[in-house]
């Protein structure tokens, strides 16, 4: 069982290094995946480097010829890039009109040519004009000038948040491609996210955990489960409503809804589906050294508990709701290793909040664009 469980943490851990992901929009017409070779063109000025872009709209532009760490440029860049938007859009209404009044099979041919071809420069400008409010927006969380309170509003401002709690190393076992590895003397589990995904501003992920126990009883097990991730299947969604960010501090809370169960052709002890739902804050707090080197961090997740009749029969609790609450105290070292204790801090629930304090050790992937 040992030799199985490090092979599982092994092909995790290489998977998830291994996995790439950006917050650009992949298209047809463009592979821009190499944003990480952005040259700096810091002598031009702003509207030189802005309007360098306008008599060739292409996404690639973007990346050669637009200094991306200023922001005053990159506004430019967006607004030139509205302004064709505006054009083009007029270009393919005027061509409809024309279209509903044509008589000649010629000219309607030629008509509908054009018109893809405008749709097409149409797409690509849409493209640009994401990479740059992304980029924008990617700057202003590096520098902590977002609002506060709902720093999220639209659809990729959450996949640039998202994919910044993770390359900067925030300690949550529901980030992208994640996987945690937590345990204690008796107990061992593996939790992991199989595939992450967008509802427009929300995010939404699917995970399952693997436990092992030395202990056989059936609720042992289940509470291990639980506390581990809520179950071995996991269905969560998220919303950021609390961002703040300065050099050394950082904090952040998502409203989170999990969904979790106990399958039991998932390998459980348990014979019958077991369900359970846990809306909850979940509340994050950092301290960093200059470099981050170190990463000193605390991640709490507090809410309501409700579940089926069986989900509180395989936990040999009573059989109703219940507060829950737990937090995750560690280190990150050099943006890439996670060292944590898992310490569960309220609970009516008074067999939950006796469970053995457990180590999480987490490997954070290096993502590039």
């Amino acid at each position: 069982m040992k030799l199985l469980f490090t092979l599982l943490a092994t092909t995790a851990a290489i998977m998830t290094c291994t996995a790439q992901t950006s917050i650009f929009p992949k298209t047809k017409q463009t592979n821009i995946n190499n944003i990480g070779v952005i040259q700096n063109f810091g002598r031009k000025t702003e509207v030189n480097q802005s309007e360098n872009i306008v008599d060739n709209p292409r996404t690639e532009n973007i990346i050669t010829k637009i200094d991306l760490s200023n922001i005053p440029v990159l506004e430019r860049a967006n607004d030139i890039y509205k302004n064709k938007r505006n054009t083009v859009t007029d270009s393919i209404n005027t061509i409809d009109q024309k279209i509903k009044s044509s008589t000649s099979i010629i000219d309607l041919n030629k008509l509908k040519t054009r018109r893809d071809d405008k749709i097409n420069k149409l797409s690509i400008i849409e493209d640009s004009i994401t990479i740059l409010e992304s980029t924008i927006y990617a700057i202003q969380i590096s520098r902590g000038n977002l609002p506060w309170f709902l720093p999220v509003g639209k659809s990729y401002e959450a996949r640039v948040l998202a994919e910044y709690n993770l390359t900067k190393a925030k300690s949550s076992i529901s980030a992208l491609n994640n996987f945690a590895l937590i345990g204690n003397v008796n107990n061992g589990s593996l939790y992991t996210e199989l595939v992450g995904g967008y509802f427009g501003i929300f995010r939404i992920g699917l995970s399952t955990l693997l436990a092992t126990s030395k202990d056989t009883a059936r609720n042992k097990e289940a509470i291990q489960r639980f506390v581990g991730g809520g179950g071995n299947s996991v269905l969560e969604l998220t919303y950021p409503a609390i961002f703040y960010k300065s050099k050394y501090f950082e904090t952040q809370t998502l409203l989170s809804i999990k969904a979790s169960a106990d399958i039991p052709a998932f390998g459980t002890k348990t014979d019958q589906f077991a369900g359970n739902l846990n809306p909850a804050f979940d509340v994050y707090f950092a301290l960093t050294t200059d470099e981050r080197e170190f990463k000193f961090f605390s991640n709490t997740r507090i809410g309501p508990v409700v579940g089926f009749k069986d989900f509180y029969t395989n936990l040999n609790i009573s059989k109703k709701a219940f507060l829950y609450a737990q937090t995750n105290v560690g280190v990150i070292i050099s943006e890439n290793l996670s060292v944590s204790l898992t310490i569960p801090i309220i609970s009516t629930q008074r067999e939950l909040l006796y469970t053995p304090v457990r180590l999480s050790t987490q490997i954070i992937p290096n993502k590039t664009r």
